[in-house]
């Protein structure tokens, strides 16, 4: 059984980078039972460009996607590399919930719905969000 809420916590421990992020955790439905190098650079990544990635949302080159990763918008290959590397560790810090879970193999693309649920909850007026039917729009 799929926990929204736990992964929703997941996700606003992991943005928001408390220094008691395994206690809290261990509350949610789903944890990350090992804090591996891997997803302590994941989130240490996130944090570093995270104003970068705000920065161009705001310019509507990134827009966060229905999969729960961010997606060009506009051609801008500056923007590429930064979203091609945000991808990168959200796909490690998902499969690691996944994982250390024991989801199975539907577990990626509920942690990735959850995670685009947060993500669009959490976007800014004029951000663009795609929609779970593909559409694009502005919040």
């Amino acid at each position: 059984m799929f926990h929204r809420k736990g992964i929703i916590l997941i996700f606003l421990l992991l943005l928001s980078g408390l220094s008691h992020f395994p206690q809290a955790l261990a509350a949610a439905n789903y944890d990350i039972k090992q804090m591996t190098p891997a997803i302590q650079q994941a989130l240490s990544n996130r944090q570093a460009r995270y104003m970068k990635i705000q920065d161009w949302k705001s310019q509507g080159v990134l827009g966060e996607n229905s999969q729960g990763l961010v997606s060009m918008l506009k051609n801008q290959p500056e923007a590429a590399s930064l979203a091609a590397a945000e991808n990168r560790d959200r796909d490690a810090i998902y499969q690691a919930i996944v994982d250390q879970n024991g989801l199975g193999s539907g577990g990626l693309s509920k942690v990735r719905l959850a995670f685009s649920e947060v993500q669009h909850d959490k976007a800014r007026p004029g951000d663009s969000i795609q929609l779970a039917s593909g559409a694009w729009v502005q919040k």
